[in-house]
């Protein structure tokens, strides 16, 4: 093949990575299962809840707690290290060791609504040394509403609320946030590899 017909080396690129940006981070929903039932992420009968009108659902289905957020954060996972040493290794630094995972706590931010009290009930729910936990699946979708995605946290339930920042001569929404504790974060992409 002549070299003046080869495609360059920038337009090559150009074709492999024109389906591959980074995905915009407000095409959200979130799901709260009620009353601590277990809940697997996808389920096909599953409604869009908690993102923009395109994707809301009308009827709120069996469940799940309609839960529309402005902003999700703390979808975070590390593993801790151990430092590890003994008498006899010849060198003086430490081996790291991989330890236990550890997960942030996952802060949901949403505006003030006058009759929707349902958080509030689920961070008021507890009794004495129990707590309502629930499944809570945080999904990254693509515009036309497809999950691409997931984050699923485990045994989570809610540790603070706060309300929103009053000001006599502000112009924002009234916005409260909820932060939960979980007991595992598992992410999942769909279709990953097609």
């Amino acid at each position: 093949m002549p070299l003046e017909s080869r495609p360059s080396v920038a337009a090559t690129l150009a074709k492999r990575h024109a389906k591959e940006y980074p995905l915009p981070a407000f095409y959200y929903a979130v799901y709260i299962a009620d009353d601590g039932k277990k809940m697997e992420a996808p389920e096909k009968e599953k409604k869009f809840l908690g993102i923009s009108k395109p994707f809301q659902s009308q009827k709120q289905p069996a469940g799940l707690v309609e839960a529309s957020f402005t902003e999700v954060s703390g979808l975070t996972q590390e593993i801790q290290t151990i430092d590890y040493r003994d008498g006899l290794d010849k060198v003086t630094v430490p081996r790291k060791i991989p330890g236990m995972s550890k997960f942030s706590n996952v802060t949901l931010k949403r505006g003030v609504f006058h009759q929707r009290k349902e958080l509030q009930d689920w961070f008021n729910s507890k009794k004495y040394n129990t707590v309502d936990r629930r499944t809570v699946i945080v999904e990254l979708k693509d515009p036309s509403g497809q999950t691409l995605i997931s984050w699923t946290l485990s045994n989570a339930y809610p540790i603070k609320i706060e309300g929103p920042s009053l000001k006599s001569d502000g112009n924002e929404i009234a916005i409260e946030s909820m932060e939960l504790v979980h007991e595992g974060l598992t992410v999942k992409h769909e279709n990953a590899g097609e």
